[in-house]
């Protein structure tokens, strides 16, 4: 526990040191991408390595604002843009126990008052119960939102193989009866 805590420490530092050469990294392929002389392969290829310079400083973001907010505070926040975190930070985990998760809300902001941290952290839990309790490869989450006047919700819709029932009501009981303190 005391090793986790101090990895958890280092973190937003870890993820600031990463930033740093990939900023640079990203800086040089855009100016290579320019030169006039380059193929329209080769003009591609620096584009699609830009992309996932692109993705991880999004990952890298994500994960400084997971790590920075250690105390819960109320305050407006767009919901699908906590989301798109959420599945940006699960994503690979996901990946390697055959869950998939797929988005399919409006892209348009849903602004929303509440703790955005621990509509992440509820979030990630369930996603890593998952990936703890539900057999490997098979499963497919479903990430939704609906909102009215007063309410919004987030809508998660799982897809089991029939004998795979069990293992997901065992994974959903285990994220309500988590011990959150």
């Amino acid at each position: 526990e005391e090793r986790l805590k101090v990895l958890g420490s280092l973190i937003p530092a870890l993820a600031h040191e990463f930033n740093n050469p990939l900023c640079g990294v990203d800086n040089v392929l855009e100016r290579m991408r320019r030169r006039p002389d380059l193929s329209d392969a080769e003009r591609q290829l620096l584009q699609l390595a830009r992309e996932q310079c692109g993705r991880m400083q999004q990952l890298l973001k994500a994960v400084q604002e997971f790590a920075f907010s250690p105390f819960p505070h109320e305050t407006t926040f767009d919901l699908h843009q906590a989301l798109a975190a959420v599945q940006l930070l699960g994503q690979k985990q996901l990946q390697r126990h055959g869950i998939a998760l797929r988005s399919i809300h409006q892209p348009t902001p849903l602004m929303v008052h509440g703790t955005g941290s621990q509509i992440k952290l509820m979030l990630l839990h369930l996603l890593q119960s998952c990936c703890r309790f539900l057999p490997l490869s098979g499963c497919m989450i479903t990430m939704d939102t609906s909102s009215d006047e007063t309410w919004a919700r987030i809508v998660l819709c799982f897809q089991v193989a029939d004998e795979s029932t069990a293992a997901l009501a065992h994974c959903l009981a285990a994220v309500v009866h988590a011990d959150t303190s």
